[in-house]
């Protein structure tokens, strides 16, 4: 005879065949996406091809498009060989790779709508692309004016999660001294608004982050950075001659007043469907955060400053999703905040209590999510 089972074991074998489940379905699911995707995939022709480039680049190729050949079927991939045959003799920063892409291309590559840039903007990444694809003068060269000769340098290991002017911004920062995570991290929160609207002021706002990184607390970079962004706002304010401990008054003080008065009335459309499933012996929830007022309950939950983000994620700038682990004997759940940039369709913020960082089980589930969502984990999110 089989070995009677309890109601309390039939139950935990009935959540963990659903978990097993879920996570089948969603390998099936993935796997059925991946093989649509290939057979309707093929090689294309050079003037199929031609069309995903700018026409700006298609008038300066190096070598004859006629001679072009290809042995993938994968389209981002004929796309990106194709530009290289044509131009690069030398490698480039990811961000230039995207500049000299058209409309479509830009989506077929990236998978989202290809930023609009002015004019000025367009003819600079141009002259940069060609001048790095050839191997000619860069630091002295065209980027002379723009960047020194270290920033310069950093501009073409800028990581490839950056767009063009979120690439110049990097430079500079690391040009300045700030550690390669914190600056990709600052190039993307930033802005090309805010940007300019600091100024003259930015070699102070990136050197406070060069100088101070070492005594800041985790998660606390966050915290500080938007804030500055928001004082900055006003032109007459500088960070010259503050400490660490100063700014960091100001900053609790900014952040509380936010949390109270800077948005509570606010919502916005939901972007991410709620998600339930089974986890050790509870459930786990995905909760996206669509108001004001839920902003601020999570912060004061989580103890952080999630409270202050309405504006951004009723601009359309973030987007924030509650995930929930419930374990059986836990009548609230621990929740993990995620904070995800919708343009770039990644998580940039992955932070528990007191901006803790989740263990490796949260993690495991969060990345899953991340999967199923088509969204990309960035490295510094839980670091």
């Amino acid at each position: 005879m089989g070995k009677h089972l309890s109601r309390l074991q039939k139950k935990k074998a009935a959540q963990d065949a659903a978990e097993l489940n879920y996570k089948i379905a969603l390998s099936k699911a993935k796997q059925a996406q991946r093989d649509q995707e290939v057979g309707q995939q093929k090689r294309k022709e050079v003037n199929d091809l031609i069309r995903y480039i700018g026409k700006p680049y298609r008038f300066y190729a190096t070598r004859p498009a006629d001679a072009f050949r290809t042995r993938t079927y994968s389209l981002e991939r004929q796309i990106r060989e194709l530009l290289k045959h044509l131009w690069m003799q030398y490698p480039v920063p990811e961000c230039l790779i995207g500049m000299a892409l058209s409309v479509e291309g830009y989506q077929e590559v990236y998978g989202r709508d290809r930023p609009a840039y002015d004019e000025k903007t367009e003819t600079l990444a141009k002259s940069w692309f060609c001048a790095l694809a050839t191997g000619q003068k860069f630091g002295k060269g065209v980027a002379k004016g723009y960047l020194t000769k270290i920033e310069a340098h950093h501009f073409t290991l800028s990581p490839s999660s950056l767009d063009f002017p979120q690439a110049i911004f990097y430079a500079k920062a690391r040009g300045s001294g700030v550690e390669p995570r914190l600056a990709e991290m600052i190039s993307m929160r930033v802005g090309q608004q805010n940007t300019e609207l600091i100024g003259e002021r930015l070699p102070e706002f990136l050197r406070f982050f060069a100088v101070h990184r070492p005594q800041m607390r985790r998660g606390e970079e966050h915290e500080l950075l938007d804030f500055l962004v928001a004082a900055m706002q006003d032109r007459t304010f500088q960070i010259r001659g503050r400490t660490l401990n100063s700014v960091r008054r100001l900053s609790t003080r900014w952040h509380q007043q936010m949390r109270w008065y800077g948005g509570l009335e606010l919502h916005w459309a939901e972007a991410f469907e709620r998600m339930s499933k089974p986890f050790a012996g509870g459930r786990i929830e995905f909760v996206e955060l669509t108001t004001g007022m839920q902003l601020m309950e999570e912060g004061l939950h989580q103890s952080h400053c999630v409270g202050s983000y309405a504006r951004s994620c009723h601009g359309g700038f973030a987007r924030i999703v509650s995930a929930r682990f419930g374990g059986s004997n836990k009548e609230t759940p621990r929740r993990v905040t995620i904070e995800i940039f919708p343009e770039k369709k990644s998580i940039v913020q992955i932070r528990t209590k007191c901006n803790a960082l989740p263990n490796e089980k949260y993690m495991d589930e969060i990345k899953l999510w991340a999967k199923a969502n088509d969204l990309k984990i960035e490295d510094w999110a839980a670091a």
